[in-house]
């Protein structure tokens, strides 16, 4: 790893293509993206589109919305409908009257209807989360963040990635629904047992990574991400309650048991859900709240347990939701909503 560039270049192939950088007619340069898909039978696939702008047509207007003015879109079930959510902060919602994309990807190119499509996000090179590392052992995906000078994990560590060096772990069932997916985060795992995994990650991978290791974030590291540099109260901003699949995986309608759950939300999700369904953040990451609670270091030496950090996907208090809140519980406890993610750094 001689660069966080020849790192990124090293793990994935780079898909780029042009879109205007803005609806106004100011001379901009044009800004690079590619489109990153959420497929209604549970696969993902990412590649560079063939088109520029998306046709919506609102209550109000009929308009093309440049790729650029986007940072994802919600398609409804009836495959027309659409909700948009813009790089400004915006919402829309609107028919989106689509012919099939014609996507650039690594397996050639390929035509995805809007039958298709559960979710789409646009991902502009250069922004946070645009530069990806894939760890060579167990696939799993690290983003650059740069006001943080390092790679911070994409996702919580999944079953299927812990596995890869516990073979026989057991992420168990709750109420009925297995906790056990490959791509569901690993639970029943404390903070011993992460830093246990991430120093073996760090051995395997140790060729690769030129003197950098895998470990558990910080508590102030933790903060950083999960604010993305504003301060949020939450992590999806500063409303509440939060709106339905655009913040993370908590106890809300669809959660199992009777205990009170989030009034007006529902995420789709009864207990954990797999890592690449969740919410992304503005720096790329997903699921920083909810979905299980993240072990986190009490420093950046990753040595000492400080609290685990971002709530779950049982009942849990507004206050327990906000950025700021620490569990302090026993570090050394193993249950059914408690995980990790890591970070790679110096």
């Amino acid at each position: 790893m001689k660069s966080r560039t020849g790192m990124a270049l090293a793990a994935v192939i780079a898909l780029v293509g042009t879109a205007w950088a803005g609806a106004d007619s100011t001379n901009q340069a044009p800004a690079q993206f590619r489109l990153e898909f959420d497929l209604v039978d549970g696969s993902r696939i990412i590649g560079v589109p063939d088109i520029a702008s998306m046709p919506v047509q609102t209550a109000y207007a009929k308009m093309d919305i440049p790729l650029g003015n986007i940072s994802a879109i919600a398609i409804g079930e009836d495959h027309e409908t659409a909700s948009f959510e813009l790089r400004n902060g915006d919402q829309l919602k609107g028919v989106l009257a689509l012919e099939p994309i014609m996507l650039a990807t690594v397996f050639g190119r390929v035509p995805i209807g809007i039958e298709h499509i559960r979710k789409l996000r646009v991902v502009m090179a250069g922004s946070a989360g645009s530069e990806v590392w894939t760890s060579p052992t167990t696939g799993m995906e690290f983003v650059w963040i740069a006001q943080m000078n390092m790679w911070v994990g994409k996702v919580e560590v999944t079953n299927g990635e812990y596995r890869k060096k516990e073979a026989g772990h057991d992420s168990k069932s709750h109420d009925s629904h297995s906790l056990n997916g490959d791509r569901q985060p690993v639970v029943f795992v404390n903070f011993d047992d992460a830093k246990a995994y991430a120093a073996w990650l760090s051995e395997r991978d140790k060729a690769q990574l030129d003197g950098k290791r895998y470990r558990l974030p910080s508590e102030q590291e933790f903060m950083t991400y999960v604010q993305c540099g504003d301060g949020r109260e939450y992590p999806w901003g500063n409303n509440w309650p939060p709106r339905s699949g655009q913040a993370g995986n908590y106890h809300g309608q669809e959660g199992v048991g009777g205990v009170e759950k989030l009034s007006g939300y529902n995420d789709e999700f009864p207990v954990t859900a797999q890592v690449d369904h969740l919410w992304r953040n503005p720096w790329g990451l997903c699921g920083v709240g909810g979905n299980v609670w993240e072990a986190c270091a009490s420093d950046s030496s990753g040595g000492s347990f400080g609290a685990w950090r971002g709530a779950s996907w049982g009942p849990e208090s507004q206050n327990a939701l906000r950025c700021a809140y620490r569990n302090v519980g026993c570090g050394s406890s193993r249950n059914h909503s408690c995980g990790f993610r890591l970070v790679l750094s110096p």
